[in-house]
């Protein structure tokens, strides 16, 4: 997790919530991103693969880390990545998918209780942090720590331990997300094109995000959301090949 795990972020929270974008940019000067954390988890990414899975956007996630110069190579599962957001385990699952390896142990780290149950749904180690804030949470995570010296000691437990997740589970779960996404779209606004792909069975629309810097973000729809993107689009004047796509797509 991002916000209040890896960085603390709690004075953005309202910016964030009424998409503020320039100004919750132009204020990460508010937000702290405790040392000691910052290095653990950089020292981790040596020998572990780290993934970031926020309900945030990807583009104030990057934007973010650079701020701190967070010097870990790692992917991000944001907002615009995932059609379901935590607690649904779809953006866990998701970053499983995405690691260079289909790791048989994974924790994650939260600081709330949608980070533990989603987590323990799907049978990875749960770890609530306490170094930003106590975990209020009703559901009990299987570590809580409030230091990240800790995670040393967690780790080797979780290495030397003989469970392992589902991965079985986290295949099957990804295969009823695939067939319950359809067609994948893909709309670019700047060249006003949309195109479907028979590859994957996605639903894929880029729409313009209420960003002041004019991003473009990428946004999953299932198959009964298509009429509605494609609605929208046209009237927000910006493609003019509607007519006869709605049905192409839902015929493939």
């Amino acid at each position: 997790d991002l916000d209040d795990t890896l960085i603390d972020t709690r004075k953005l929270k309202p910016l964030r919530d009424e998409r503020r974008w320039r100004e919750v940019y132009n204020n990460f000067d508010k937000t702290y991103l405790n040392p000691d954390v910052k290095q653990k988890f950089e020292e981790l990414s040596n020998n572990h693969e780290i993934i970031i899975v926020t309900s945030s956007s990807g583009r104030y996630a990057k934007k973010l880390l650079n701020y701190y110069d967070f010097l870990v190579d790692c992917k991000i599962i944001a907002y615009n990545n995932s059609y379901n957001q935590k607690p649904h385990p779809e953006p866990y699952v998701r970053a499983w998918d995405v690691a260079e390896e289909k790791h048989d142990k994974v924790a994650v780290f939260g600081d709330e209780e949608k980070d533990i149950k989603t987590a323990l749904n799907l049978k990875f180690t749960s770890i609530a942090v306490e170094w930003y804030g106590k975990y209020n949470g009703g559901i009990s995570p299987d570590y809580k720590i409030n230091h990240p010296k800790d995670i040393n000691n967690i780790i080797h437990a979780i290495n030397v331990s003989k469970t392992k997740i589902d991965t079985n589970s986290c295949k099957k779960l990804k295969n009823e997300l695939i067939n319950t996404y359809g067609v994948k779209i893909w709309y670019d606004i700047k060249n006003k094109k949309t195109k479907c792909f028979k590859n994957y069975k996605q639903v894929y629309y880029k729409y313009r995000d209420y960003d002041d810097e004019g991003y473009i973000s990428t946004r999953y729809f299932c198959k009964m959301d298509v009429a509605y993107c494609l609605h929208r689009s046209k009237h927000w004047g910006q493609i003019e090949e509607v007519d006869g796509i709605l049905d192409s797509v839902l015929n493939n």
